[in-house]
């Protein structure tokens, strides 16, 4: 009896839902990407306070800490189908929103932010039913490629998105950008429809999801190893979101980029990610994961002192590729070991609680750091992030060895 063939990575784009899952994916990750930069360079003309530019990121990862949870029970009670066609259907009216707002010359700094928060609703409660989707349209056995393919489908967009971006704010103007972004989201819009609808509706009512959620959360507070991952997690990210909040006023006032150059310091630390995600795997066989952590940890510092300090384009891409590189290996590391030491019965809701940790820390830091920079500068306030993550590196040890045990 001759053993079946190893499926090829890219066997789950045989699949024409998947395909097409994939395929929306890719151009509305590009779209986001784009988006970011003319969002940046929209903001950056209005104002230069630091404060007011960090809460970009800040309602961002707000509307993503109150729709992730929602959005999990929507696709249980209403499916995932249901759930990607109207996501996608209020990310295109919110970006349509924001075209129209910037061509009228009605947009404010608060009307931009409540835009960006509307828009990262739609984005935040399509994640959730994007992942689980990924199980109905594929046997179990592509399941593994199909993830690796999504995740090279985002740094992929992550490297040539922002640059894309750049270029076309610097030639046509934000407001094209932004409408491009609203056609990526009509891609994810035909795509729901290659998914089957739900024969039927969830039993489970909402009393039983909520103790189910409960039951979840007392896990999760009752392990001291997941708990110490979860504080690794939000503080990296914490320390770190000073790189996405002051970024866009490094570039535009210090620098003096154009828009297609900020496009490619974002890209760089898109390319440094996808050379992190395919060395990641070679270093945790040679080193343990608390010590590539904390180093992670240390050259993210380094990173972040180098764009606090840098005085030339040059200089910034290379701090940047820096950034992106060690951020990817940070995470990669917690949520490996995260994943492994979550029971299996208990993960999805555990991996909802690790989502919302990078949320709450991005969205916190960013928001500190800016009130920070008002008062005492971007460089300084910079360099004390740094400077904390680099104290905070030897914490990295108290993080668990990966080692085969019983889950219950």
């Amino acid at each position: 009896m001759t053993e079946e063939p190893s499926p090829s990575f890219f066997s789950p784009l045989s699949f024409p839902a998947y395909r097409a899952l994939w395929v929306a994916s890719m151009l509305n990750n590009i779209g986001s990407m784009m988006h970011s930069v003319a969002v940046a360079w929209i903001i950056t003309g209005m104002t230069t306070s630091p404060g007011l530019v960090a809460m970009v990121p800040v309602a961002g990862s707000l509307a993503g800490i109150l729709a992730t949870l929602p959005a999990g029970v929507c696709c249980d009670f209403y499916g995932k189908r249901a759930v990607l066609f109207y996501t996608a259907t209020w990310c295109i009216f919110s970006s349509l929103c924001l075209v129209a707002a910037v061509l009228s010359g009605v947009l404010t700094p608060t009307f931009l932010l409540l835009l960006v928060f509307s828009l990262g609703l739609g984005d935040s409660a399509r994640f959730p039913a994007w992942q689980a989707s990924i199980q109905d349209v594929l046997p179990k056995k592509l399941l593994a490629n199909a993830v690796s393919l999504s995740s090279i489908s985002f740094n992929v967009a992550r490297s040539v998105g922002p640059a894309f971006g750049g270029f076309l704010v610097a030639c046509t103007g934000a407001a094209s950008v932004i409408f491009l972004n609203a056609l990526s989201s009509v891609a994810v819009l035909f795509a729901s429809q290659k998914l089957q609808a739900p024969q039927e509706k969830c039993k489970a009512s909402p009393r039983e999801f909520f103790a189910s959620f409960r039951q979840g959360s007392n896990c999760l507070f009752s392990s001291n190893p997941l708990v110490w991952i979860m504080l690794r997690l939000v503080s990296t990210h914490f320390l770190s979101a000073c790189i996405w909040a002051f970024l866009p006023l490094i570039g535009r006032d210090r620098l003096s980029l154009s828009a297609f150059e900020y496009g490619l310091l974002l890209s760089s630390t898109g390319i440094a990610a996808i050379a992190s995600a395919a060395l990641v795997p070679a270093l945790r066989q040679a080193f343990p994961v608390p010590v590539l952590h904390g180093l992670s940890c240390a050259m993210l510092a380094a990173g972040i002192f180098w764009i606090a300090a840098c005085e030339s384009f040059a200089s910034a891409l290379g701090a940047t590729a820096i950034c992106g590189f060690s951020l990817v290996s940070c995470n990669v590391h917690l949520n490996v070991t995260f994943q492994h030491l979550a029971p299996d019965s208990l993960r999805g809701r555990l991996i909802s609680f690790y989502f919302l940790g990078f949320e709450i820390g991005l969205a916190s830091g960013a928001w500190i750091s800016g009130r920070f920079a008002d008062i005492y500068g971007i460089a300084p306030t910079m360099m004390g992030c740094a400077a904390l993550l680099l104290l905070s590196a030897p914490l990295s040890l108290k993080i668990p060895v990966l080692h085969p045990s019983p889950k219950k």
